[in-house]
């Protein structure tokens, strides 16, 4: 099973998560509300600054303005999927500092610039724009009538707009980034997901080969024992019309019979012995097809297998079709051959993984065609880019099959 993937430490500081505000907006709010509160403070003597202050007609708005903001605040959705009642909210807290623009100083530029990111979150673009220029109208209107100078009042204004401009601008940025980093999130998830159904299809496809050669494996079973016990019926029939008939040749069936009969034992036992790593489990790769070469040595037989060192793994299909090969070929040898030893070699090659099964059995002649097990393998390795080359002579019989299967060679 995969780990999953580790959280970015960061995304909570820059991102949206749960539709709550990042952390990096939280920060410089409550300070610029903690600034807009003392100042407040201060207007109502309520903290000593040195010299007793006068209360100023925007100190009520102010006030009440930075105490409703900072309780809107925790409850503010930064999402355009948030409920309607919530953006209402948004829009009470949008409308609340446009208020506090009366206040003047770095504060009213703090909160203008995380509201018009807010409205960019939860209305967009066009929303934030219709924003900016009732802010801009708001801004201008406090300045001219506080300043008395349509100068100040352009130049201010203009000031405000640049950095609502900038607002939406970096607004635009941390929610295209979210919207990727979601979009990453739901890719990987699909990845994991698929991962998942490949390693299913590839087990399914496991059992259902093992199946197939069980089944094959079965009938060629039951037509060659079926063959000998069909001739060993026929013989003792034979034998009991003799012995019947006062004829000779009686005992020569039963002895013809018996000997049959041992025939038809050691060819169900080498039936046995192929159709035993079918049933192997546990293992993959080069371990798999050490531990199919190693279940038919012995009874007469040597199987020697190796693996070159640079032969670390191969493909999940590469392996399968070496498995396959490698069991057609020790069948092969245990049937027909009379082998005494096998040689098993897994090499590289330049195509990327050979493997080599000789033996020193009685060999095959040029006329005599492969069979139906080794043509189906030669289709399957086919597909797959490879070939299957078979040789035979006196001193033995040659399988051969490469795969491109690019493995790298173990470093040391």
């Amino acid at each position: 099973m995969e780990e999953p993937t580790p959280p970015d430490p960061r995304g909570r500081w820059i991102r949206v998560v749960d539709g709550r505000a990042p952390l990096l907006f939280s920060g410089p709010f409550w300070c610029a509300v903690v600034l807009v509160l003392a100042s407040a403070a201060a207007d109502l003597n309520l903290v000593d600054v040195g010299t007793p202050q006068r209360m100023q007609p925007t100190t009520a708005p102010m006030l009440v303005g930075a105490l409703l903001a900072a309780a809107i605040w925790p409850m503010l959705r930064w999402t355009p999927t948030a409920p309607a009642w919530r953006k209402v909210l948004s829009a009470v807290f949008a409308a609340l500092i446009c208020l506090m623009l009366l206040v003047g100083g770095w504060a009213s530029v703090v909160l203008m610039a995380l509201v018009v990111v807010h409205v960019v979150f939860v209305f967009g673009n066009r929303g934030a724009i219709v924003y900016g220029f009732v802010m801009l109208a708001v801004a201008f209107g406090i300045s001219l009538y506080f300043r008395n100078s349509l100068t100040v009042a352009l130049v201010e204004s203009a000031v405000t707009g640049v950095f609502a401009a900038w607002a939406i601008a970096m607004a635009n940025v941390l929610s295209s980034e979210q919207r990727h980093a979601r979009r990453t999130r739901e890719l990987l998830a699909e990845q994991a997901r698929a991962h998942a159904d490949l390693r299913r299809y590839a087990d399914r496809v496991r059992e259902l080969t093992v199946g197939e050669e069980r089944a094959r494996m079965s009938r060629e079973m039951h037509d060659s024992v079926g063959h000998y016990l069909t001739v060993i019926a026929l013989g003792l029939r034979n034998a009991e019309r003799y012995r019947a008939a006062g004829r000779d040749g009686a005992w020569e069936e039963v002895a013809q019979a018996r000997q049959l009969t041992a025939e038809a034992l050691a060819d169900t036992r080498r039936w046995v012995r192929a159709l035993r790593p079918l049933a192997l489990e546990g293992r993959a790769g080069i371990d798999a097809l050490a531990a199919l070469a190693g279940s038919f040595d012995g009874d007469g037989l040597t199987v020697d297998f190796a693996a070159h060192t640079g032969v670390d793994e191969v493909g999940e299909d590469a392996e399968l079709v070496l498995y396959r090969v490698l069991q057609e070929g020790l069948t092969n040898v245990v049937r027909h051959s009379g082998a005494r030893r096998v040689t098993i070699r897994l090499d590289r090659s330049v195509l990327g993984v050979v493997l080599t099964i000789r033996d020193d059995g009685r060999g095959r002649g040029d006329d005599v065609s492969d069979g139906l097990g080794i043509d189906g393998l030669r289709h399957r390795v086919a597909v797959l880019g490879g070939t299957i080359t078979t040789t035979g002579d006196t001193g033995g019989f040659t399988l051969r099959a490469e795969l491109p299967a690019p493995v790298p060679a173990r470093v040391g």
